[in-house]
């Protein structure tokens, strides 16, 4: 990721001397001061500071807000924070992440690290991240986030609307306004939003709402395809299903658009010379350092 200027970031310009002040003077203030904040904007403002002063940032903040924040964060300075810090507390903040978002800071450590943090979760929360961390981050269940709304197809209208209140109730849950329908094997029945739901007659049968026609992936598809699928039926999430069609997960609109973001920085580079390499600059070969820039190089 390209480091930004503080003219990118004209809101963290303005906040960064008050918050390095409240970091000396009153650290236990600036959860309370930055709640109203979107996290994005927190994310801006943790990486204009000095870097020396990101980690007591973080610390200052709840737990689920911290974690928020480095779900913004560039990748870089993540991987910097949670390498420094001690494997519980890098736990404890982790644990906080969206699944998804959790296995990618985790896959962009080193493997002592990532070991490390893992043995710190939760027995329920380390199965999970190492499910996920067992595809390819290009892939669709390298995308994809455990946490979705899924109800049986043969629950009436009340029945899902209690489920889907205590899911809610429960913890985050990304793909919130699309529900699944699954049999008892957890196998892909159906599909409705949950509009449909809460307009739904009373004592209606899930199965007689759903759309039976549900567009999903294997977890093995690349990434490409699953943004290109995405935006072929203008999804807001896409059901990942095993080959018996029981249902893993699901890649949402917002991991798709980063895809396409990716694909379109690559193309920019490729289209001015500047592909990016595979390894430090000065361990590639000549060889390599001609084929990526050469071509390139002689046309322009």
């Amino acid at each position: 990721m390209t480091p930004r200027s503080d003219k990118d970031r004209p809101l963290a310009a303005l906040i960064v001397p008050d918050l390095l002040e409240l970091l000396e003077e009153h650290p236990e203030s600036i959860g309370p001061q930055t709640e109203e904040m979107h996290p994005a904007d927190l994310a801006d403002v943790a990486e204009a500071l000095p870097e020396a002063q990101v980690r007591a940032f973080l610390a200052a903040l709840p737990r689920n807000r911290a974690a928020e924040v480095l779900e913004y964060l560039d990748e870089d300075l993540r991987t910097q924070v949670l390498e420094e810090l001690p494997a519980g507390e890098a736990a404890e903040i982790v644990a906080e992440m969206d699944p998804d978002e959790r296995a990618d800071a985790l896959e962009e450590l080193d493997e002592e690290t990532a070991d490390e943090i893992l043995q710190e979760l939760e027995p329920e929360e380390k199965a999970e991240t190492e499910r996920l961390l067992q595809y390819d981050p290009y892939t669709a269940g390298g995308l994809m986030t455990t946490e979705f709304v899924s109800v049986l197809e043969t629950l009436t209208v009340e029945e899902s609307l209690r489920g889907v209140r205590a899911m809610a109730r429960g913890g985050r849950r990304e793909a919130m306004y699309t529900i699944y329908t699954v049999d008892d094997t957890g196998r892909l029945r159906g599909v409705l939003s949950l509009r449909e739901l809460l307009a739904a007659p009373e004592g209606s049968r899930i199965s007689e709402l759903a759309w039976s026609e549900v567009v999903s992936v294997s977890p093995d598809m690349l990434q490409e395809e699953v943004s290109q699928i995405t935006s072929n039926y203008d999804l807001v999430a896409l059901p990942v299903v095993d080959v018996n069609k029981r249902l893993l997960g699901v890649v949402t609109v917002d991991d798709v658009i980063d895809v396409i973001q990716e694909e379109q920085t690559e193309d920019a580079q490729k289209f001015g010379g500047m592909e990016a390499l595979e390894e430090p600059y000065m361990q590639i070969s000549l060889w390599q350092n001609v084929r990526k820039r050469g071509g390139w190089l002689a046309i322009l």
